[in-house]
């Protein structure tokens, strides 16, 4: 078994464990984002101040993290991440998500539009 398959086994297994939940509530023209590192995955924890638009719009954001969208800061193409314990929710009106990707993923997370 190749070590990236393994690797996205570990992602897939561990995917339960999240990062710590945000507190407040966050203003509409605001968002807010935690992150965990843990060894072998990283959990981001994110509330959006847009409305919320229906599974469309998860769908729509969870296919740009999964295979990319965008340019990466170097120039390179985005061809995005493995993306597990995926959930996106509506909270108050506005998008939550919460979601695990591979370590040092955070370029492809933030061109990811």
């Amino acid at each position: 078994m190749s070590l990236s398959k393994i690797f996205l086994i570990a992602l897939t297994l561990m995917g339960s464990v999240r990062a710590v939940a945000i507190a407040k509530r966050v203003d509409p023209n605001n968002q807010s984002c935690t992150h965990k590192f843990y060894l072998l995955f990283e959990s981001y924890n994110v509330l959006i101040g847009v409305p919320y638009a229906g599974s469309s719009g998860c769908d729509s954001t969870y296919n740009a993290l999964e295979h990319g969208a965008g340019t990466l800061p170097d120039g390179a193409q985005n061809d995005g991440t493995w993306v597990t314990d995926w959930h996106c929710v509506e909270e108050d009106g506005y998008v939550h998500l919460w979601f695990n990707v591979a370590p040092g993923s955070s370029d492809i997370i933030n061109t990811a539009y």
